[in-house]
């Protein structure tokens, strides 16, 4: 038997995720499309209106705060695994 956790609220207004053209009403939807869609994230994906969606609609306040300045970051290092990306 598998539990699932709900975070936030179900929208009256779904967020359209650009470039898949898929429309989720709930943060639990937007996980599963990002996961199942994972190599085709980028920072198209990843923006203000997706931080703004998550904060408004979903009352996700405190995860929307956290996410804002992974936004507007132009690059970051993981030190541990030497992984690196950055802003093209």
């Amino acid at each position: 038997m598998k539990a699932s956790l709900c975070v936030g609220e179900y929208c009256e207004n779904a967020y359209n995720v650009e470039g898949l053209d898929i429309r989720v009403y709930s943060m639990e939807e937007l996980c599963y499309c990002l996961k199942e869609n994972a190599f085709l994230l980028d920072l198209s994906i990843m923006n203000d209106k997706l931080v703004d969606w998550i904060g408004e609609e979903c009352k996700v306040w405190e995860l929307a705060k956290q996410l804002y300045p992974m936004v507007h970051k132009q690059g970051c290092t993981i030190r541990k695994k030497s992984c690196r990306w950055s802003r093209y």
